[in-house]
Protein backbone atom coordinates (compact mmCIF):
# COMPACT_ATOMS: atom_id res chain seq x y z
CA UNK A 1 0.00 0.00 0.00
CA UNK A 2 2.69 2.42 0.99
CA UNK A 3 4.06 1.90 -3.00
CA UNK A 4 1.01 2.44 -4.21
CA UNK A 5 0.60 5.49 -1.90
CA UNK A 6 3.86 7.05 -3.43
CA UNK A 7 2.89 6.34 -6.68
CA UNK A 8 0.15 8.66 -6.41
CA UNK A 9 2.22 11.06 -4.51
CA UNK A 10 4.51 11.77 -6.96
CA UNK A 11 1.34 12.22 -10.00
CA UNK A 12 0.25 14.75 -7.18
CA UNK A 13 3.50 16.62 -6.93
CA UNK A 14 4.34 16.80 -10.72
CA UNK A 15 0.63 17.88 -10.94
CA UNK A 16 0.90 20.44 -8.66
CA UNK A 17 4.54 21.93 -10.41
CA UNK A 18 2.67 21.93 -13.45
CA UNK A 19 -0.07 24.14 -12.01
CA UNK A 20 2.71 26.37 -10.72
CA UNK A 21 3.60 26.48 -14.35
CA UNK A 22 0.18 27.32 -15.60
CA UNK A 23 -0.39 30.11 -13.51
CA UNK A 24 3.13 31.68 -14.14
CA UNK A 25 1.90 31.52 -18.04
CA UNK A 26 -1.38 32.89 -17.05
CA UNK A 27 -0.22 35.66 -14.99
CA UNK A 28 2.39 36.72 -17.44
CA UNK A 29 1.82 40.12 -19.19
CA UNK A 30 3.00 39.09 -22.21
CA UNK A 31 0.09 35.67 -23.17
CA UNK A 32 -2.42 36.62 -25.19
CA UNK A 33 -6.13 36.63 -24.10
CA UNK A 34 -6.97 33.38 -26.15
CA UNK A 35 -3.39 31.81 -25.05
CA UNK A 36 -4.77 32.52 -21.06
CA UNK A 37 -8.45 31.12 -21.50
CA UNK A 38 -6.52 27.81 -22.78
CA UNK A 39 -4.04 28.02 -20.13
CA UNK A 40 -6.77 28.07 -17.61
CA UNK A 41 -8.67 25.50 -18.64
CA UNK A 42 -5.91 23.10 -18.37
CA UNK A 43 -5.25 24.71 -14.95
CA UNK A 44 -8.52 23.54 -14.16
CA UNK A 45 -7.70 20.24 -15.49
CA UNK A 46 -4.67 19.74 -13.50
CA UNK A 47 -6.79 20.53 -9.96
CA UNK A 48 -9.30 18.33 -11.01
CA UNK A 49 -6.77 15.34 -11.58
CA UNK A 50 -4.71 16.73 -8.30
CA UNK A 51 -8.39 16.03 -6.55
CA UNK A 52 -8.87 12.56 -8.25
CA UNK A 53 -5.21 11.56 -6.63
CA UNK A 54 -6.00 13.29 -3.52
CA UNK A 55 -8.66 10.97 -3.33
CA UNK A 56 -6.84 7.85 -3.96
CA UNK A 57 -4.52 8.61 -1.66
CA UNK A 58 -7.08 9.12 1.27
CA UNK A 59 -8.35 5.36 0.40
CA UNK A 60 -4.90 4.07 0.71
CA UNK A 61 -3.70 5.56 3.99
CA UNK A 62 -7.05 4.77 5.74
CA UNK A 63 -7.08 1.80 3.90
CA UNK A 64 -3.71 0.88 5.56
CA UNK A 65 -4.47 3.32 8.45
CA UNK A 66 -1.32 5.22 8.63
CA UNK A 67 -1.20 8.62 10.47
CA UNK A 68 1.72 9.76 8.65
CA UNK A 69 -0.33 9.12 4.99
CA UNK A 70 -2.90 10.44 6.61
CA UNK A 71 -1.83 13.91 8.31
CA UNK A 72 0.38 13.98 4.53
CA UNK A 73 -3.23 13.72 2.69
CA UNK A 74 -4.29 16.77 5.08
CA UNK A 75 -1.45 18.60 3.68
CA UNK A 76 -2.23 17.86 0.16
CA UNK A 77 -6.13 18.91 0.83
CA UNK A 78 -4.82 22.16 1.94
CA UNK A 79 -2.75 22.55 -1.21
CA UNK A 80 -5.73 21.61 -3.33
CA UNK A 81 -7.49 23.89 -1.50
CA UNK A 82 -4.70 26.74 -2.05
CA UNK A 83 -4.41 26.10 -5.59
CA UNK A 84 -8.24 26.33 -6.43
CA UNK A 85 -7.96 30.04 -4.59
CA UNK A 86 -4.68 30.98 -6.75
CA UNK A 87 -7.42 30.14 -9.60
CA UNK A 88 -10.31 32.11 -8.70
CA UNK A 89 -8.09 34.99 -7.85
CA UNK A 90 -6.47 35.00 -11.22
CA UNK A 91 -9.72 34.13 -13.04
CA UNK A 92 -11.38 37.24 -11.22
CA UNK A 93 -8.22 39.06 -11.98
CA UNK A 94 -9.02 38.06 -15.67
CA UNK A 95 -12.10 39.01 -15.72
CA UNK A 96 -12.07 42.35 -13.91
CA UNK A 97 -9.43 43.33 -16.68
CA UNK A 98 -12.21 41.76 -19.48
CA UNK A 99 -14.85 44.48 -18.23
CA UNK A 100 -12.20 47.28 -18.70
CA UNK A 101 -11.09 46.68 -21.69
CA UNK A 102 -14.73 45.90 -22.60
CA UNK A 103 -15.67 49.13 -20.86
CA UNK A 104 -12.59 50.88 -22.64
CA UNK A 105 -13.79 49.81 -26.07
CA UNK A 106 -17.01 50.00 -25.13
CA UNK A 107 -16.55 54.08 -25.06
CA UNK A 108 -14.32 53.69 -27.89
CA UNK A 109 -17.09 51.45 -29.93
CA UNK A 110 -19.51 54.30 -28.63
CA UNK A 111 -17.14 57.25 -29.83
CA UNK A 112 -16.48 55.31 -33.22
CA UNK A 113 -20.20 55.17 -33.19
CA UNK A 114 -21.03 58.65 -33.03
CA UNK A 115 -18.45 59.64 -35.11
CA UNK A 116 -19.21 57.34 -37.84
CA UNK A 117 -23.07 58.37 -37.22
CA UNK A 118 -21.65 62.11 -37.82
CA UNK A 119 -19.82 61.08 -40.79
CA UNK A 120 -22.90 58.87 -42.37
CA UNK A 121 -25.08 61.72 -41.97
CA UNK A 122 -22.53 64.01 -43.52
CA UNK A 123 -22.63 61.25 -46.34
CA UNK A 124 -26.44 61.26 -46.16
CA UNK A 125 -26.65 65.03 -46.46
CA UNK A 126 -24.09 64.76 -49.87
CA UNK A 127 -25.96 62.11 -51.21
CA UNK A 128 -28.90 63.67 -51.06
CA UNK A 129 -27.49 67.14 -52.72
CA UNK A 130 -26.62 64.99 -54.69
CA UNK A 131 -29.80 63.28 -55.55
CA UNK A 132 -31.23 67.03 -55.95
CA UNK A 133 -29.04 67.72 -58.53
CA UNK A 134 -29.84 65.16 -60.20
CA UNK A 135 -33.16 65.35 -59.96
CA UNK A 136 -33.26 69.12 -60.91
CA UNK A 137 -30.82 67.63 -63.93
CA UNK A 138 -33.60 65.28 -65.10
CA UNK A 139 -35.92 68.31 -64.63
CA UNK A 140 -34.50 70.45 -67.24
CA UNK A 141 -33.44 67.36 -69.34
CA UNK A 142 -37.14 66.21 -69.14
CA UNK A 143 -38.04 69.60 -70.24
CA UNK A 144 -35.56 70.51 -73.16
CA UNK A 145 -36.82 67.09 -74.46
CA UNK A 146 -40.37 68.15 -74.23
CA UNK A 147 -39.46 71.41 -76.57
CA UNK A 148 -37.12 69.36 -78.87
CA UNK A 149 -40.42 67.19 -78.85
CA UNK A 150 -42.57 69.96 -79.97
CA UNK A 151 -40.27 71.99 -82.23
CA UNK A 152 -39.69 68.36 -84.07
CA UNK A 153 -44.06 67.92 -84.13
CA UNK A 154 -44.22 71.92 -85.70
CA UNK A 155 -41.04 70.53 -88.01
CA UNK A 156 -42.81 67.82 -89.58
CA UNK A 157 -46.28 70.15 -90.02
CA UNK A 158 -44.49 72.02 -91.71
CA UNK A 159 -42.95 69.59 -93.82
CA UNK A 160 -46.41 68.20 -94.16
CA UNK A 161 -47.67 71.67 -95.23
CA UNK A 162 -44.96 71.70 -97.64
CA UNK A 163 -45.04 67.92 -98.79
CA UNK A 164 -48.60 69.53 -99.82
CA UNK A 165 -47.04 72.23 -101.70
CA UNK A 166 -45.22 70.50 -103.51
CA UNK A 167 -48.16 68.05 -104.48
CA UNK A 168 -49.86 70.95 -105.60
CA UNK A 169 -47.15 72.30 -108.21
CA UNK A 170 -46.30 69.04 -109.26
CA UNK A 171 -50.23 68.95 -110.31
CA UNK A 172 -50.01 72.37 -111.27
CA UNK A 173 -46.41 71.66 -113.34
CA UNK A 174 -48.39 68.44 -115.18
CA UNK A 175 -51.43 70.43 -116.18
CA UNK A 176 -49.19 73.52 -117.54
CA UNK A 177 -46.94 70.84 -119.48
CA UNK A 178 -50.49 69.43 -120.90
CA UNK A 179 -51.58 73.06 -121.49
CA UNK A 180 -47.80 73.59 -123.22
CA UNK A 181 -48.38 70.21 -125.27
CA UNK A 182 -51.63 71.23 -126.62
CA UNK A 183 -50.35 74.82 -127.34
CA UNK A 184 -47.26 73.77 -128.99
CA UNK A 185 -49.73 71.19 -131.19
CA UNK A 186 -51.68 74.28 -131.99
CA UNK A 187 -49.10 76.70 -132.67
CA UNK A 188 -47.64 73.88 -135.05
CA UNK A 189 -51.21 73.76 -137.13
CA UNK A 190 -51.03 77.09 -137.34
CA UNK A 191 -47.52 77.37 -138.41
CA UNK A 192 -48.08 74.87 -141.06
CA UNK A 193 -51.88 76.78 -141.75
CA UNK A 194 -49.37 80.11 -142.31
CA UNK A 195 -47.19 78.44 -144.23
CA UNK A 196 -49.75 76.90 -146.60
CA UNK A 197 -51.53 80.43 -146.97
CA UNK A 198 -47.78 82.00 -147.80
CA UNK A 199 -47.59 79.40 -150.28
CA UNK A 200 -51.54 79.68 -151.35
CA UNK A 201 -50.31 83.67 -152.01
CA UNK A 202 -46.96 83.03 -153.66
CA UNK A 203 -48.45 80.59 -156.26
CA UNK A 204 -51.59 83.08 -156.57
CA UNK A 205 -49.18 86.02 -156.88
CA UNK A 206 -47.13 84.14 -159.48
CA UNK A 207 -49.51 83.06 -161.19
CA UNK A 208 -50.74 86.68 -161.28
CA UNK A 209 -47.75 87.49 -162.69
CA UNK A 210 -47.34 85.22 -165.75
CA UNK A 211 -50.92 86.42 -166.51
CA UNK A 212 -49.76 89.94 -166.63
CA UNK A 213 -46.51 88.82 -168.61
CA UNK A 214 -48.39 86.42 -170.92
CA UNK A 215 -50.91 89.48 -171.56
CA UNK A 216 -48.18 92.04 -172.24
CA UNK A 217 -46.08 89.29 -173.97
CA UNK A 218 -49.87 88.56 -176.61
CA UNK A 219 -50.76 91.96 -176.63
CA UNK A 220 -47.67 94.45 -177.35
CA UNK A 221 -44.70 91.26 -178.68
CA UNK A 222 -46.30 89.01 -180.63
CA UNK A 223 -48.93 91.21 -182.18
CA UNK A 224 -47.61 94.58 -182.32
CA UNK A 225 -50.56 96.07 -184.46
CA UNK A 226 -53.35 94.41 -181.73
CA UNK A 227 -53.62 98.40 -180.93
CA UNK A 228 -55.34 99.27 -184.03
CA UNK A 229 -57.48 96.28 -184.74
CA UNK A 230 -59.93 95.72 -181.95
CA UNK A 231 -60.06 92.52 -181.11
CA UNK A 232 -62.90 91.19 -178.21
CA UNK A 233 -61.65 87.61 -177.82
CA UNK A 234 -58.52 88.38 -175.62
CA UNK A 235 -59.43 90.15 -172.92
CA UNK A 236 -61.84 87.42 -171.46
CA UNK A 237 -58.85 84.62 -170.42
CA UNK A 238 -57.01 87.55 -168.45
CA UNK A 239 -60.21 88.31 -166.99
CA UNK A 240 -60.98 84.80 -166.01
CA UNK A 241 -57.90 83.55 -165.06
CA UNK A 242 -57.81 86.85 -162.16
CA UNK A 243 -61.28 85.98 -161.23
CA UNK A 244 -59.76 81.93 -160.83
CA UNK A 245 -56.97 83.19 -158.63
CA UNK A 246 -59.82 85.69 -156.36
CA UNK A 247 -62.37 82.75 -156.43
CA UNK A 248 -59.51 80.21 -154.97
CA UNK A 249 -57.87 82.55 -152.31
CA UNK A 250 -60.89 82.76 -149.90
CA UNK A 251 -61.27 78.95 -149.78
CA UNK A 252 -57.28 78.99 -148.24
CA UNK A 253 -58.27 81.51 -145.77
CA UNK A 254 -60.58 79.55 -144.63
CA UNK A 255 -59.05 76.25 -144.12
Amino acid sequence: MGTLFDTYEEEFLELKTNFGDLLKTIKNPSTYHDDKKETLSQANNVISESEELLNSMKLSANTGSNKKLISKCAEYEKEVKHMKQELRNVESEIQEKEDRDSLFSGGRRKTELIEGNADHKASLLRDTEKAKKTSTMLKDAKKEVFETMDIADDALRRLDEQNSMMERMKERVREINAGLGTAKRTIGQIQRRVMTNKLIFGLIAFFLFCAIIGVIWWRYVRDPNAESTPTTSTPPPATSAAAAAFRISPLTTER
